[in-house]
């Protein structure tokens, strides 16, 4: 028997493994990234921006915090419990209704349309609702589970069909049924997708506790931002915005942890282009019957809520209000031309930030995907911006660049921009092991073979990510103009709440969010031609 013979381990190389414990080359990477950022953010604030009362310096930050710790410390929990309170059901029930959605071509359309105008219901035409049917840490319990749903069940959806049709196939010939199916394939494929979206929704809980507490509850992180801005304590609103941006930052790390434990098998699974066969017969019946349905689940959902609710007509309008205002009336022609004037200057803006984010976000993965350092470095610093309350930023972009259209195209390209990143780096993993090997064996070099192979891998993520950051591409926008441009369909709506115009205010929104389904539309039919030219 032949053994093989180590060379030994030098003693001084034993003692330093002995005598102090090895960090993380990652955290490393990512302490040293945050260092840099430090540097960076205390050089800009320095340059004039503290004088002007727009960027403070990170130690005039700490200063505020040791001197508000007891205000911030005392909100913490409200808002901490508020987030993941929302945050799980607004995944637990994403999570019932994608695996619902799998069962029917039907059933999906449905769901993907009012997962959509959940997501556009602006906040401002949700807020009043909610401070009368919800009491207590309800209504920021809602708006974070509204957050979290969307994002979820597009990913879910989406990850449910990747699965591998020679899989199905061997299900059916082994005489599995539809849930063998589920249970032992298309959920495989499902969780890297799921998670995924899991750890896009973690800031977005955050934000949605926050937005909750900032308009209706004056409690939690959100009343002391209030407060912090009406005391114009610009250090103190930057101070709570990185306590949220730390929270969301665990968050997104925990889920993250969870995704490598849960899912060990990325690398060895490919997530390659796939167009499920089923779809390509659905045909223009098919797609017309699915958004029958989903257009009488939403308007008796609609009624169902203000009947339930015992909601009152002045700023809660019915369907036939609006249909009214948008089509039975004298003044409904010129009830159209006032929203889709506004519309057509905020989808410029979110068309604009959409490219430009989606772009952004597609080179830095490529930058992230080839240097591991990068990476480590980089990711809890784009998770921490995400997270900054865009109530606290917007005016501080509008401040920097002194333009309403640039400050609408960068709040929207944020939104777009971080989805993306996401979604394609957790996405690379997936080529598997045996392609890279036969790459390294041609002698490809990293930038071959990200060309040539990842991007085939990394599409499916892409086409999600777009589903998920269209409509937010529109929130963003539309947001700016709330706080800052002053123009838009935003601003009309909320003029029309200022000014009691409730039926024009819930009529740009159903214009807003038919606009958004369409949106979906376009991009869904995009990416089933380009799967179909891959295939």
């Amino acid at each position: 028997m032949t053994q093989t013979l180590q060379s030994p381990v030098p003693l001084a190389q034993i003692r330093t493994d002995r005598g102090r414990p090895r960090l993380n080359p990652q955290v490393c990477w990512s302490l040293t990234g945050i260092a840099i950022l430090l540097v960076i953010w205390t050089a800009v604030a320095l340059a004039g921006l503290e004088e002007r009362r727009v960027l403070p310096s990170p130690l005039s930050i700490l200063n505020s915090f040791i001197d508000s710790r007891d205000v911030i410390v005392a909100n913490l929990p409200q808002t901490a419990a508020t987030a993941a309170t929302g945050f799980a059901w607004g995944a637990g029930l994403a999570i019932t209704v994608g695996l619902a959605a799998v069962l029917s071509r039907l059933i999906e359309s449905v769901v993907v349309r009012t997962a959509i105008i959940a997501d556009s219901l602006p906040t401002i035409a949700l807020a009043p609702i909610l401070m009368i049917v919800a009491t207590g840490n309800t209504p920021g319990v809602v708006m974070a589970a509204i957050f979290v749903f969307f994002l979820t069940v597009m990913s879910f959806v989406a990850g449910l069909r990747q699965a591998s049709p020679q899989s199905l196939e061997m299900n059916r010939a082994f005489g599995g049924g539809a849930l063998s199916e589920l249970c032992k394939i298309r959920l495989r494929y499902a969780i890297p997708s799921l998670l995924s979206g899991l750890m896009l929704s973690a800031p977005a809980a955050v934000l949605g506790a926050l937005m909750s507490e900032f308009l209706i509850m004056g409690q939690g992180l959100g009343g002391a931002l209030i407060a912090a801005q009406e005391a114009l304590a610009v250090e103190r609103v930057w101070a709570i915005s990185i306590v949220c941006a730390l929270m969301s930052g665990l968050f997104f790390a925990l889920i993250g942890r969870a995704r490598r434990v849960a899912a060990p098998w990325l690398t060895d699974q490919s997530q390659e282009y796939r167009v499920d066969r089923n779809s390509d017969h659905a045909g223009v019946l098919g797609a017309a019957a699915s958004a029958v349905v989903a257009f009488v689940v939403v308007v008796g959902f609609w009624y169902g809520a203000i009947r339930i609710f015992g909601l009152n007509s002045y700023f809660a309008k019915t369907p036939a209000d609006v249909w009214t205002y948008l089509f039975g009336s004298e003044a409904s022609a010129a009830n159209r031309t006032e929203i889709l004037g506004y519309l057509a200057s905020t989808s410029a803006k979110a068309f604009a930030g959409l490219a430009v984010g989606t772009v952004v976000a597609l080179a830095l993965s490529l930058v992230v995907m080839s240097f591991w350092r990068v990476d480590a470095a980089l990711t809890p610093i784009v998770v921490g911006f995400r997270a900054i309350p865009l109530l606290a930023l917007i005016p501080l972009i509008s401040l920097l660049v002194s333009n309403g259209y640039v400050t609408a195209v960068i709040v929207a390209a944020i939104l777009a921009f971080f989805a993306t990143f996401v979604n394609v780096v957790q996405a690379a993993p997936c080529v598997p092991k045996d392609i890279i090997q036969l790459g390294e064996a041609y002698n490809a070099t990293p930038l071959t073979m990200r060309w040539k192979v990842h991007r085939y891998y990394v599409i499916p993520a892409i086409f999600t990510s777009l589903k998920i950051t269209g409509p937010a591409a529109l929130i963003g926008a539309m947001s700016a103009e709330w706080l800052a441009t002053g123009d838009g369909i935003g601003h009309l709506m909320i003029q029309a709440a200022m000014e009691s115009r409730y039926t024009t205010m819930w009529s740009s929104f159903v214009v807003l969010t038919v606009f958004s389904v369409s949106l979906y539309a376009c991009i869904n039919a995009a990416e089933k031609a380009v799967a179909r030219r891959l295939r």
